[in-house]
């Protein structure tokens, strides 16, 4: 498998521009094609669908957007164009006028590969956008790349950092990174016990990997004290040096809402590298 289609979410974020060439990057180094997209954000104002805002602020930031949305489609499409220019690839630009919370989803579903940062905080749009990230790595059924808002990463990855607890996301989550796995040559297969000393999820898991790269380390971690798995596996990459984590994401569907497991929400709020998740 290959990432010969690669989509990018392009936004106001002071960061985006970073995202974009990671993604050009990405879709170059497997000869493929680079789509973006700009999503229209529609800011609620049935309180239903915002209750924690107030209806004046909703009525505010929707004229605001109402009025910024020409300005911010033609810079981004034109920040966007520039890049895939300059490394010669094939693209797409994507506009949809639709619920952005849906809209995105949808569109990843036709891509090998979706790349998006955390929102960013200081947007005043950011609220009409809640659980976006979420709603693309539960949702879409395709890998997600997610990148730090604050964190400088990499285009290229050279340590891969694999969380293995031998689950069904997991195992999709390992399969769908392999282009990364195989392009970066060094691996780490993290496994946290649960306390039973035989138990050794990521040997089997290891093994695989070998016939794709060749250098594959195991690593093990305790996990309960103070620390959750979620911190106990950013703490570990950041011990290791890794530039790419890789992880199966948790999560339901409840009354329409997509609710998160407890690992992949600390990792989501507070990544500070790259993480690549699959549902």
């Amino acid at each position: 498998m290959s990432f010969k289609s690669v989509l990018v979410l392009v936004d106001d974020s002071a960061r985006c521009e970073s995202h974009i060439e990671l993604a050009a990057a990405l879709a170059d180094t497997n000869g493929g094609h680079l789509i973006g997209i700009h999503l229209y954000v529609h800011v609620p104002i049935d309180p239903l669908d915002s209750p924690y805002v107030e209806l004046d602020d909703r009525q505010t930031a929707g004229e605001r957007m109402q009025h910024r949305s020409p300005n911010r489609q033609g810079e981004a499409k034109l920040r966007f164009m520039e890049i895939a220019q300059r490394y010669s690839l094939s693209a797409d630009w994507l506009a949809p006028t639709g619920i952005a919370n849906e809209a995105l989803p949808k569109y990843a579903r036709y891509a090998d590969l979706a790349v998006m940062g955390q929102l960013d905080p200081g947007l005043p749009e950011t609220y009409a956008l809640t659980h976006l990230v979420e709603r693309v790595v539960l949702g879409s059924g395709r890998p997600t790349l997610v990148l730090p808002g604050a964190a400088i990463f990499p285009k290229r990855f050279a340590h891969v950092l694999l969380a293995w607890n031998g689950s069904r996301e997991a195992a999709r989550a390992v399969a769908d990174a392999l282009p990364l796995v195989q392009a970066a040559g060094h691996v780490t297969v993290l496994s946290i016990s649960a306390g039973r000393q035989d138990d050794l999820p990521g040997v089997d898991i290891a093994d695989y990997l070998r016939r794709h790269c060749t250098d594959v380390a195991f690593a093990r971690r305790s996990g309960g004290g103070t620390s959750t798995i979620g911190e106990t596996i950013l703490e570990s990459a950041k011990e290791i040096g890794a530039d790419l984590l890789v992880m199966g994401s948790y999560g339901h569907s409840r009354l329409q809402e997509l609710v998160l497991g407890g690992v992949t929400r600390t990792v989501l709020e507070t990544l500070d590298l790259p993480v690549l998740m699959s549902h």
